[in-house]
């Protein structure tokens, strides 16, 4: 069942990029934690994901080499280390809520999406130690934690 936000979410985008690309950002977005949540017997592992990853926006810092973050990149990097942190995996999930960073940090979801995979996966008493950050090349973010320590 779809809630109203990507009721309305599906109304402003079908008109983009078609009725079936709307559908399928759905449900990976929303369904994705879900799903992987249901393992509950996974213990120990290591999960990551790309945060922020805009490489159009990235594209001119990428060619000269020029390592130096974007704010919105660095903030919504942040955001996201926060709600890993206080266990707000379903605020991550919902990361176009975090306003304008959001949208520029994840244009597409296919690098965000495998921390959601990861996170589904920690069980509700299982510790998360983040243990590799880095903000780099503009617009490009990489985390990764380590649950059941």
């Amino acid at each position: 069942m779809l809630t109203l936000y990507e009721i309305d979410f599906h109304k402003k985008c079908e008109s983009r990029v078609g009725k079936s690309k709307v559908l399928k950002i759905i449900f990976l977005s929303t369904h994705v934690y879900e799903t992987f949540k249901s393992f509950v017997n996974v213990s120990r592992f290591i999960g990551s994901g790309n945060i922020a990853h805009n490489l159009r926006l990235s594209m001119e810092r990428l060619r000269t080499g020029d390592t130096r973050p974007y704010d919105w990149a660095v903030e919504f990097d942040n955001w996201a280390k926060e709600k890993i942190a206080s266990r707000d995996f379903q605020t991550l999930v919902t990361y176009e809520k975090a306003g304008e960073v959001g949208k520029l940090a994840v244009p597409t979801t296919d690098h965000y999406i495998p921390m959601l995979y990861s996170l589904g996966l920690a069980g509700e008493k299982e510790e998360i130690k983040q243990t590799y950050e880095e903000v780099t090349l503009g617009g490009i973010s990489m985390r990764t934690f380590q649950v059941g320590v």
